[in-house]
């Protein structure tokens, strides 16, 4: 029996596939509102907002497997990742 000939799995980083994604909801959002709706909500857990003195500030939680999860994003297809959310940003926004 011959074996078929494969084609190496393809390795990217997550900070690449998480960087083409953002641009794709930035061009998402101009267009779709509600596609990158949901492209937010597989990307974000949650964005707490608490008092830090006289200042709002915003702890963005990111659910990577979400981002990859989106095909925009990665390609049809990609196995489904398991890297746990992990907080992202904390900014103060007011």
């Amino acid at each position: 029996m011959q074996h078929a000939k494969r084609r190496p799995a393809s390795v990217l980083s997550v900070r690449s596939v998480i960087e083409r994604c953002l641009l794709d909801l930035q061009a998402t959002l101009s267009t779709n509102m509600d596609e990158a709706r949901r492209m937010l909500r597989l990307a974000l857990n949650e964005i707490v907002l608490r008092r830090d003195g006289p200042h709002l500030v915003a702890e963005i939680t990111a659910n990577y497997a979400g981002f990859l999860s989106l095909d925009e994003c990665v390609g049809a297809g990609s196995p489904s990742p398991t890297q746990p959310s992990t907080v992202i940003d904390r900014r103060t926004v007011a």
